[in-house]
């Protein structure tokens, strides 16, 4: 599996465990909603930060 989609899938389940632990505690879901969209760009800010799973072709 690429590193890339192993970052993605432990995130997913640590936004998901958060989430669940919210709502465990009470929170709104309006709450709830607002923190999983944050996660989720943060996320996708720290992929895109990681740069491109592959090293390009050697072209000699």
């Amino acid at each position: 599996m690429p590193s890339n989609a192993l970052y993605i899938v432990g995130f997913i389940i640590v936004i998901l465990g958060l989430a669940y632990m919210a709502s465990l505690m009470g929170i709104s879901a309006q709450w709830i909603a607002a923190g999983v969209v944050v996660l989720v760009g943060v996320g996708i800010l720290k992929l895109a930060k990681r740069g491109p799973s592959t090293r390009p072709f050697d072209t000699r």
